[in-house]
């Protein structure tokens, strides 16, 4: 027995990752597949197949060398079936081989499965044997041809064999008895148990009555609607007895809430759900029994979307959560506390709750102080939500606690699995809510800022890495929402810098930090969003402000400069749009202090022009030259004329504007050009005073394209610029962590460049620039009626360019451009409105 399951530990493992081609010879293959089945088929002794639930006992059977090999052979035969069962899904060189398995060796393997899972209800089965079965013929009903062969029997075997494995394991009662908090957290993390038989047959009741049945009536499911009625027959049967087995009432409660998604697509089972809760629920959450109090919490959450019609019952439940948070089990605690910010949606219960709103949070904290789940501490951030202008009181002791809970988890991360990461970015989330949430209240970002600053430095190290992108989307809250850049923020500039693209020193050492940048690289779109806010929050400490590791504005030129040189050693210039718009944003937040260094702002500019290939690049360039006639006009064409610019750059710009199709390509170019317009003509090179009248009509078609875009879609594409009340922090926070967590796309993919462009090339969330309040097409109205009285003759040749028609059409493009821009002052209007409200009633 020892020698045979050792050769198959060698088989399990050579099958792991792919099979060899020597084992997918197909005479070679029906001997192991031949081996297989007489070990699963063997009968042992009754000494090792007596059926049993004591815990110790099943243990010594587990060490048994026997089940182990019909444990080793169940998984070999699952990898195999799950892997190759179904050509439709196998890797293209594998195809052959999962037509054979398919053909001759699916259906056998199938049988086995149902045979020991059969065998299960009278004699002992190794638990791991017992689960790869399960598995396995939930997998076959994925597959046409082994589905044909079960689909008359998965009614019986879901009612006779998969329901009895629901029941709690007297392996559970001592878990909860002995370590309630690892058995808390198995209520969520199943990775290290997905080999239980009870999690197998979780997984396999939803899959099978979700199959779908052709030439079935409409509303009846020939799986799930007798299934549905044995479960409502058990339930009423057990609890007629004169002593309910809580063990049934639990195995019940357990397959109706893993149907919850499949239930409610029929309704004639989905108007039975809120009777069965009233009836058969609600009252266990009072029950001596702590597993069906937390089971109670459970299942509530589960069906937490449907449309609760007695409200009074409604009540009744939320308030059994909300006693149950203050029960004396950690797993009634915890699902209680995941639970019930689930129906926070609902108004109603916001309102039944606020009463008790401080002793919630009060709970949760204690909670977490116990144990660190991810979906404890997204909890939290659901009452943080729901209750957003009552936790302003709350907000630093808040953050306190969840900046403890954040440093501990922390410290045990190393001891436990991912929870603890996953947990630890939770906290981070729901602090930047909070921040979010208090933006609008004079000093208290600032104040939080000093408690959250030492997780921000934690995570630009290496060991901090796992919240990185978290800690970055939060950074960029407080450098958006302060008043000032702190000098405790001034001193992450540099540091951010470093592990975004490397210190000079790892540069000249290391090719990789060379050619792909630092470990934080991956990362820059979502720090771009903060460097862009420590320029534009003090322009006056930028310009002036140094460190040990240089002035702050030569180490923006430096990050610019890496960045472009990276984008070319990776051919990607999604990432080279980031470093031009970090110098657009120079020019819009230090006009008239770049003049020494315009020369090599455009010299950049230019150079990358010469080369960009995409044109959503070249674009993106030409917005930046857009943005130099912006913040100067004639030193921009003093600088072009000497390096013979002007024609070559202007015939692309040309060229390209018809191609713009992006709200934020037209607004910077008009901005731009209509700066230009703003000087006496003189200034001019001979190029461009010729060609005035075609700047000009270029110019107006811009203008229109600008007014459709804005009447029309624009409110999309604006999206990204404004972060409005409350109610669209969910959307901002999405997209900024879209940002932190994009990847590197293939250049030749038009689509996936086009959006990740849509992106990159706007404003970022959280970042308002120096130009938001001027609206493009007011700035290009003011300036043509300033030109009529200052200019008339300049006025009149750029006018007379345009054609009668185009004349009246830019005319209504203007009154058009006076309707948007007062709706979006009145639209601004509102939200500060609203904001004054929010801070006067959290006063």
């Amino acid at each position: 027995a020892a020698m045979i399951k050792e050769i198959l530990k060698c088989y399990e493992a050579a099958i792991h990752i792919s099979v060899a081609t020597s084992l997918m010879e197909p005479q070679v293959f029906t001997v192991w597949m031949g081996f297989f089945t007489k070990i699963l088929q063997m009968d042992l002794s009754s000494q090792l197949e007596t059926y049993t639930e004591n815990e110790k006992e099943i243990e010594a059977l587990q060490r048994n060398k026997f089940w182990q090999m019909k444990s080793i052979a169940s998984h070999i035969m699952y990898r195999l079936f799950q892997r190759y069962g179904n050509p439709k899904f196998a890797e293209k060189s594998m195809k052959p081989f999962s037509k054979i398995l398919q053909e001759n060796f699916a259906i056998p393997m199938l049988e086995n499965a149902v045979g020991i899972i059969r065998k299960s209800q009278t004699n002992f089965v190794e638990p791991k044997c017992l689960a790869f079965a399960i598995k396995l013929t939930t997998q076959a009903a994925k597959n046409e041809k082994t589905f044909n062969v079960m689909k008359e029997e998965y009614v019986n075997l879901l009612k006779s064999y998969i329901f009895p494995l629901l029941k709690i394991t007297q392996s559970d009662a001592m878990l909860w008895d002995e370590n309630p908090e690892e058995f808390t957290r198995q209520q969520f993390d199943v990775s290290e148990i997905f080999t239980q038989p009870r999690i197998s047959a979780q997984e396999m009741i939803p899959l099978i009555c979700s199959h779908r049945y052709p030439g079935t009536q409409p509303q009846v499911h020939p799986v799930l609607n007798p299934f549905m009625e044995f479960l409502a027959q058990t339930l009423i049967q057990n609890k007629s007895q004169a002593q309910p087995d809580p063990r049934i009432t639990d195995s019940v409660l357990v397959a109706i809430g893993n149907l919850s998604e499949e239930i409610p697509k029929y309704d004639n089972l989905s108007q039975n759900i809120e009777p069965m809760l009233i009836n058969y629920v609600i009252p266990e959450f009072k029950n001596a029994i702590g597993f069906l109090r937390m089971r109670a919490c459970w299942i509530y959450g589960q069906f937490q979307e449907i449309e609760f019609k007695n409200k009074e019952a409604l009540k009744m439940a939320v308030e059994g959560m909300y006693g149950c948070l203050s029960d004396s089990e950690l797993p009634v605690r915890v699902l209680a506390a995941v639970n019930l910010p689930k129906f926070l949606e609902d108004t109603e219960v916001v309102g039944w709750l606020r009463p008790f709103l401080n002793n919630l949070l009060t709970l949760y904290l204690d909670l977490m102080n116990k144990i660190d789940l991810e979906e404890l501490v997204m909890g939290l951030e659901g009452l943080v939500k729901a209750y957003d202008l009552e936790i302003k009181p709350f907000a630093f002791d808040l953050t306190s606690q969840l900046v403890a809970a954040f440093k501990r988890m922390q410290d045990s991360q190393h001891e436990d699995s991912g929870e603890s990461v996953m947990a630890a970015s939770a906290c981070i989330d729901t602090i930047a809510r909070i921040i979010y949430i208090v933006k609008a209240t004079p000093g208290i970002t600032e104040k939080l800022e000093e408690l959250v600053l030492p997780i921000i430095v934690y995570s630009f190290s290496m060991d901090g890495f796992d919240v990185m992108d978290n800690c970055l989307d939060m950074l960029a809250q407080i450098t958006y929402f302060s008043q000032q850049i702190s000098p405790a923020l001034w001193k992450l500039y540099p540091l951010l810098i470093e592990i975004c693209v490397g210190t000079p020193e790892e540069v000249k050492e290391k090719e990789v930090v060379k050619t792909e940048g630092s470990f934080g690289f991956e990362y820059l779109k979502a720090m771009s969003v903060s460097f862009q806010n420590y320029i534009a929050k003090n322009p006056a400490a930028f310009i002036q402000g140094e460190s040990p590791k240089g002035k702050y504005l030569d180490l923006m030129f430096s990050l610019i400069s890496r960045i472009l040189e990276i984008s070319k050693f990776k051919n990607s210039e999604m990432d080279s749009i980031i470093g031009i718009k970090l110098l657009i944003t120079l020019m819009e937040g230090l006009k008239g202090h770049l003049d020494g260094c315009f020369n090599n702002i455009l010299q950049v500019i230019v150079s990358e022009l010469n080369i960009a290939k995409t044109d959503n690049y070249k674009s993106m360039l030409l917005q930046a030259i857009a943005m130099g006639m912006w913040y100067n006009t004639p030193l921009l064409f003093q600088i072009f004329e000497a390096n013979k610019w002007t024609e070559p750059v202007f015939k692309l710009m040309f060229d390209t504007i018809d191609k713009f199709k992006f709200d934020f390509e037209y607004r910077r170019m008009i901005i731009g050009l209509t700066s230009m317009l703003q000087n006496n003509p003189s200034v001019f090179p001979p190029l461009i005073q010729s060609g005035l009248t075609h700047v000009f009509q270029k110019l107006t078609h811009l203008v229109e394209k600008d007014v459709k875009s804005r009447e029309g879609d624009g409110e999309d594409d604006s999206e990204a610029e404004e972060v409005a009340d409350d109610d669209d922090y969910a959307k901002s926070l999405e997209k900024l962590q879209d940002l932190a967590k994009k990847r590197e796309e293939d250049d030749d993919d038009d689509d996936e460049d086009d959006e990740d462009y849509k992106i990159d090339g706007d404003e970022m969330v959280l970042y308002i620039s120096p130009l938001d309040d001027l609206d493009e097409l007011m700035y290009f109205k003011e300036t043509i009626e300033k030109l009529a009285q200052s200019n008339p003759e300049f006025y009149q040749s750029l006018i007379g360019c345009l054609s009668p028609e185009q004349q009246q059409s830019l005319n209504i493009a203007m009154t058009k451009a006076v309707e948007l821009h007062q709706k979006d002052l009145a639209e601004k209007m509102k939200q500060k409105a609203q904001i004054g409200i929010n801070y006067k009633q959290s006063v």
